[in-house]
């Protein structure tokens, strides 16, 4: 028998573009059809493309 392993969580990681707004709402709507737990995680920039001072 075949363990099945469904997807429980969704992580959508952005940051503040002018997508950001369509992106959460899509997000959510994932989550709820679904029955994920949504966690989110915003940025201001990408750190590691960024020089450091």
């Amino acid at each position: 028998m075949k363990a099945r392993c469904a997807m429980k969580n969704l992580l959508v990681a952005v940051d503040f573009s002018d997508v950001t707004g369509r992106v959460m709402a899509t997000a959510e709507q994932l989550a709820r059809a679904f029955g994920l737990l949504l966690s989110k995680l915003r940025s201001r920039g990408n750190c590691f493309s960024q020089p450091q001072p």
